[in-house]
């Protein structure tokens, strides 16, 4: 995750406790509009989980991110972004949910095949269908295998007990706790260490 412009001093660190109370040590900094959009996200039904997961993939809880390979004459969501992958690969929304996630248990999506790639676009531009589609998935696949899915995509859903896939999880493990209320509508954003595979 970017720090913005500069790393942040010993001042900006957050005390926080993890699941077992013990003392953890986090940067945090100001990202200007993030209390606003957290509370668009907590509006549409979002939860602090919610929160948590776009804190992860964006610093901003945007999709102003590089897009996949799609075919924008035709695409009705042309103002949407992604991140570069195509086919199940391509990730929608704050989430940035590949497109297996979705078309699998999303009502929006239900049915469809790798070919209606195009029809994620509607996740970056409506924050609360975003926010049901990653609702439905977790509600389909449990949490911890909508994780898996997730950082690993179906590889991760067969075997959701890898080792990266277990560094990367969050929340479900209790790994990080904070002040939901403050949490969900400030303006600072909490940098976390999370290994990459």
């Amino acid at each position: 995750m970017s720090t913005g412009s500069r790393e942040p001093s010993r001042a900006d660190r957050a005390e926080t406790l993890d699941s077992k109370n013990h003392r953890l040590d986090y940067p945090r900094y100001t990202v200007p509009g993030l209390g606003f959009r957290k509370q668009s996200v907590i509006k549409a039904s979002g939860t602090t989980m919610d929160l948590a997961i776009a804190m992860l993939e964006t610093e901003t809880v945007t999709t102003n991110y590089t897009y996949g390979k799609i075919d924008f004459s035709r695409h009705r969501h042309n103002e949407v972004k992604g991140d570069g992958k195509n086919g199940d690969s391509t990730n929608f929304g704050i989430f940035k949910q590949n497109w297996m996630i979705p078309r699998t248990p999303a009502s929006e999506f239900r049915g469809q095949n790798v070919g209606g790639v195009d029809n994620g676009g509607v996740l970056n531009s409506y924050l609360s269908k975003d926010i049901k589609a990653r609702h439905d998935g977790e509600k389909h696949y449990g949490f911890d295998v909508w994780c898996a899915g997730h950082r690993n995509g179906a590889s991760g859903q067969d075997n959701p007990n890898t080792e990266d896939i277990n560094r990367t999880e969050i929340g479900s493990g209790g790994h990080v706790t904070y002040n939901k209320q403050q949490s969900d509508s400030h303006s600072i954003s909490y940098m976390l260490y999370v290994v990459g595979q």
